[in-house]
This record gives C-alpha cells, sequence and structure tokens, in this order.
C-alpha cells in the first residue's frame, strides 16, 4: 500500500499566515467595537455634563432674576462715603414695602442686606426647614432656595436666637457673601447688616464668625434660662476668626446666620450677630 506523504512546512506556511490573518482580522473588529463604544459613552457623558452646566448656570441665572424683580419693593440709601459733607449722623436707611411683598408670598417675613455685597434678599419662613432649600421666595422651584428663617423661630424676633438660612452659591450668590467674614478686614469694613420685618428696622451688629458643626446642638432655638442661652452663645463664639468689641449680655438678642462649607457637608459657616434696633445702634 502506498504511504501518503505529508504536507511539507513550505506548503503549510500559506495556510497558518491565513489562518493569522483571520484572527487579527476578527481581534481588530471586536477592538474597533469597543472603541466605538467607548467613544459613544464619552460623547454621551460630555453632553449630558454640558447639559447639567447649562441648566444649572441658566436655573441660577433665574433665580438672580426672581430676587431683582422685588428689589423693587425696597429702597436702601446708603452710608455717606468719608469724602462727603455730612450734616448729621452717617446712617445708612432701608425701606421695605411688606403689602406688596407679601402679595408675592405671604411666606415673606423680612429683608435682609449687606452693603457692598449679593446680599440683599427677602426673608421668608416656611413649615419646615427644607422646602425654602428648593425653592424661591417667589415660590418657583429652583436649587438658589431662598434666605428663610427657622421654622420654628416666632416671625416677631422674640426669641433669645434666630436662625436664618442660605445656600452658598458658586456665582456668589444668597448667603455665600457670608464666607468674606472669614478676613478681619472685611469684618472692620462691614461690621453689620441690615434687616427689615415689617414693624422694625434692627442692624445685626457681628460679635462672631467661624465654621461649626452641622449639629442640632448648635442650631439649638429654645433654652431653658437666659443662663442656657449665654452657655450656647459663648460656646459658638469660641474660636471666631474674627476679632470684636461687641459684648452680648443674657437679656439681649442673637441672630446667627448660617451657609454650608465647600467640600464639607458636616460643616457650616455661621455669623452670629446681636440684633440691635436701627434707633438704638450708634452709627460712626
Amino acid at each position: 500500500m502506498r504511504k501518503l506523504k505529508s504536507q511539507a512546512p513550505a506548503q503549510r506556511a500559506p495556510q497558518y499566515r491565513n489562518e493569522r490573518n483571520r484572527r487579527n482580522r476578527r481581534k481588530k473588529k471586536i477592538v474597533g467595537r469597543w472603541m466605538n463604544l467607548a467613544i459613544i459613552l464619552c460623547l454621551g457623558v460630555m453632553v449630558f455634563c454640558g447639559y447639567q452646566i447649562i441648566s444649572t448656570y441658566a436655573e441660577r441665572a433665574a433665580g438672580k432674576k426672581i430676587n431683582a424683580k422685588m428689589e423693587q419693593y425696597v429702597q436702601y440709601t446708603p452710608t455717606p462715603s468719608q469724602e462727603e459733607e455730612v450734616q448729621e449722623t452717617r446712617k445708612p436707611e432701608l425701606e421695605v414695602d411688606f403689602a406688596a411683598l407679601q402679595q408675592e408670598n405671604p411666606d415673606i417675613c423680612g429683608w435682609i442686606f449687606l452693603e457692598g455685597s449679593e446680599i440683599n434678599y427677602p426673608v421668608v419662613q416656611g413649615k419646615d426647614n427644607s422646602y425654602y432649600l428648593n425653592y424661591t421666595a417667589s415660590g418657583e422651584k429652583n436649587s438658589c432656595g431662598a434666605i428663610f428663617m427657622d421654622y420654628a423661630n416666632d416671625r416677631a424676633l422674640t426669641d433669645p436666637k434666630t436662625i436664618f438660612y442660605g445656600h452658598r452659591m458658586n456665582n456668589g450668590s444668597m448667603f455665600a457673601g457670608l464666607l468674606e467674614y472669614r478676613d478681619q478686614q472685611y469684618y472692620e469694613e462691614h461690621p453689620y447688616l441690615l434687616l427689615a420685618v415689617p414693624d422694625q428696622v434692627y442692624v445685626l451688629q457681628i460679635f462672631a464668625a467661624r465654621e461649626i458643626e452641622a449639629d442640632l446642638d448648635n442650631y439649638r432655638i429654645s433654652f431653658t434660662d437666659r443662663d442656657d442661652f449665654m452657655a450656647d452663645i459663648q460656646m459658638l463664639a469660641q474660636g471666631s476668626l474674627i476679632q470684636t468689641d461687641v459684648q452680648v449680655s443674657k437679656d439681649e438678642q442673637v441672630v446667627m446666620l448660617s451657609t454650608c462649607v465647600r467640600g464639607n457637608h458636616a460643616k457650616r459657616f455661621a455669623v452670629l450677630a446681636k440684633l440691635v434696633p436701627y434707633e438704638n445702634y450708634h452709627f460712626d
């Protein structure tokens, strides 16, 4: 019987090369598909992020526009500059048409103003401390939210300690300006804010500013007595980033302004101020 000869290596080489080529083409197709998928995913992420950024800026611009509309009901006369001739005591004036504002939203209970800053807003009070985190003072849904009084505080400002909350927006709006009080010179140039309520204008005379823990102990508004209140205020004022000569007695009232700290959800930045009736404050 005739014996079959096996193929010589030279004859088998083209078959191996063809097989390798087929395998390489398959690999390239698979790699190409994955690369196309990765490109599509990256483009999708870029489009989504772009949409989010544009939406955020548009929403914040809308929030500023809403607050600017309400400013028509407010008249502010600034403190005269040092160069101007002043015949009387140098006093800024803040007049607010609360009847008109409360037609926009009956939750509006005040107006807060800090000269030379973005802080020039209505103050609202809701049924809880959540709603106005995401709704403006005119009641429109917006991530800027509103400046709001703690829901458990008395609107008439009779409590020993009243708390106002506001977001720290990246565009400098809402309570972002409070973080300027980390600087002593800024405090010396802006030692107070003005707060108007329907029957009175107050000066918020600042005496401390610092980061605090975002826990309930720091946000107490009920006290067993005035000594308990003073212990709370002294604890909050410890470690203040600014030095002041403002003294607070246990028979006086304090307003705490609270905002977020960038990148730390466990912290808040608080500015503490003594509540002084406008007519009792000695303007320089």
